[in-house]
């Protein structure tokens, strides 16, 4: 018995020392390594200084941090992952979900990368092209936001999709640089529904349907995909509901008028409305802000 016990704490000592080296090799957080690189420092400090058999020591001073570290795994970032984005997940289960990380680190993206994403978006073009070119290629960068014509140049070889088209002179300098790289583009249109926010760019839905003949006609190397909008900046729910549900209504009437191959991508929703966003029926992607 004592040598069935003796080899049970070597074990557990072992994992215990080996959960924080797991950590510190596999992290993209910059918070959690630091963390757990100085528990694997403090544990080996121990084991030089102590006459004590080195299982002990590591069984007995760190079995408390360990449980702790198992309990809430990582750092508050990596638990924002845990608890926030896995609520989104399970709740959106019919919908894809387009991971928004502007102004967020390399770190903080890949750990949503890490957890299965392949669909993130940025809205300024140096930010882009700086991601872009450490990530993982197999990343579908999405381009959302305002896009300056004099930036197309720049984002059209990274972008799978861009989902703010919402004006005749965009979409002709879209078409313009697509046809010398020899490649079709994707896109939404962008439409603004929510009038209280004066500053926000879109079509207005009267002009959709004209827009929409324009690009099938005028602009063979642009593909379209759906719409795009975004909720009104409000904590009324009812209002938010609204939005979202006249943006499913014209949704659905371009369907029926241009067909599902142009209208199968309804991309609305955010992190802090996306319940309002569920009600719907149409699948969607979700926009989560890290």
């Amino acid at each position: 018995m004592a040598k069935v016990i003796y080899s049970i704490l070597q074990k557990a000592s072992l994992r215990i020392l080996l959960f924080p080296i797991e950590v510190i090799f596999t992290s993209h957080c910059i918070q959690c390594i630091s963390t757990y690189t100085a528990n694997v420092i403090s544990s080996l400090i121990l084991l030089i200084h102590s006459p004590i058999p080195w299982f002990l020591i590591l069984t007995c001073c760190n079995i408390s941090r360990f449980s702790f570290y198992a309990q809430n795994h990582w750092c508050d970032n990596c638990n924002m992952i845990e608890k926030h984005y896995w609520k989104i997940k399970q709740a959106a289960l019919n919908m894809s979900l387009c991971v928004v990380s502007k102004h967020h680190s390399i770190e903080e993206i890949q750990s949503y990368y890490d957890a299965g994403e392949r669909i993130f978006a940025e809205n300024r073009t140096a930010e882009l092209v700086s991601k872009a070119a450490v990530l993982p290629k197999d990343i579908a960068w999405q381009y959302i936001g305002h896009l300056q014509r004099n930036k197309v140049k720049d984002i059209l070889p990274i972008v799978s999709c861009i989902q703010s088209l919402d004006n005749i002179a965009l979409a002709k300098v879209i078409e313009k640089e697509a046809t010398k790289r020899n490649r079709k583009v994707n896109v939404l249109i962008e439409l603004h529904l929510a009038d209280e926010d004066t500053n926000k760019s879109g079509l207005d839905p009267a002009d959709v349907e004209v827009f929409t003949n324009f690009l099938l006609q005028e602009c063979p190397h642009i593909i379209i995909q759906g719409l795009m909008t975004m909720g009104p900046h409000t904590n009324d729910e009812a209002r938010i509901h609204e939005v979202f549900t006249k943006a499913q209504d014209i949704f659905l009437h371009l369907q029926e008028t241009f067909g599902k191959q142009y209208f199968h991508t309804l991309s609305m929703g955010m992190s802090h409305d996306y319940q309002s966003q569920l009600s719907t029926v149409v699948p969607c992607y979700g926009l989560e802000h890290i």
